[in-house]
């Protein structure tokens, strides 16, 4: 008796896990965006997103972690998106680039609502009567447009959270 192994779905397998392994997900300021010129400032918008996320006593401006805070709400749906992209690595590429793409907007979506929270500490009064409301990282949009996500290699970086390019 003849035994034939037909390994082709072994080797479609082991090609996607490896394709799998040079992607990450990066969320914040990606691509080109941290490197423009903020309207309002002579610093760019990776900069002034870098003095929001950690603080400047230099220019007396207090932490207001926007992307770790959101990335710690949003954990546990995460990690289960994480569950989901692992397990459709081993379908096929265009099924792990879906997964990828829902945890990106899912990340993105988590970063604007938590800005939108108004993060403390509260604005000093007088900031408030200048800009005309209390959202202490809300100012011109820039830096809320300037969220977002991307799908790249290894070899690529990004001001924000990596867990893998396109930029959306």
């Amino acid at each position: 008796m003849k035994v034939t192994v037909d390994d082709k779905v072994w080797r479609r397998i082991i090609a996607n896990v490896k394709k799998a392994g040079t992607l990450e997900l990066q969320v914040g300021i990606t691509g080109s965006d941290g490197e423009q010129k903020h309207p309002n400032s002579d610093l760019t918008i990776g900069e002034i997103a870098l003095i929001h996320e950690y603080g400047s006593e230099k220019a007396d401006v207090p932490a207001r972690p926007f992307l770790s805070r959101a990335f710690e709400r949003t954990a546990f749906p995460m990690h289960a998106a994480m569950r989901r992209a692992a397990s459709d690595c081993y379908m096929s590429p265009s099924s792990l680039m879906s997964s990828l793409r829902s945890m990106g907007q899912l990340a993105v979506g988590a970063v604007r609502m938590t800005i939108f929270d108004n993060i403390p500490p509260a604005l000093e009064e007088s900031t408030v009567r200048k800009k005309g409301h209390d959202l202490a990282l809300v100012d011109s949009g820039t830096l809320m447009e300037a969220i977002s996500y991307k799908i790249a290699f290894h070899s690529e970086s990004t001001f924000g959270a990596t867990t893998g390019g396109a930029d959306y």
